[in-house]
């Protein structure tokens, strides 16, 4: 995991297609499994064992041009404990 490698007070940024992507958003992959939820990455995270202090975990809308409706994306930030 790359949390593995930050050092006290390191930052990881995670952006990717949210899973609500596939339902309520637009465009990105069509396949379930390699898109993320916040919460799936916070388990993740605590699954591991590594403390972080979570500053950001939410779905956000990102603009697609030429499309009806946003795009979904999970965007989770945590700093290394």
């Amino acid at each position: 995991m790359a949390v593995r490698a930050l050092t006290p007070d390191g930052t990881l940024l995670v952006g990717a297609h949210d899973t609500a992507n596939l339902n309520h958003g637009t465009s990105g992959p069509a396949n379930p499994d390699v898109l993320y939820r916040p919460d799936d990455v916070l388990a993740d995270l605590g699954a591991a064992g590594i403390a972080v202090t979570v500053e950001r975990a939410d779905t956000v809308e990102r603009p697609v041009p030429g499309a009806e409706r946003p795009a979904l994306d999970c965007l989770v930030r945590v700093r290394r404990a």
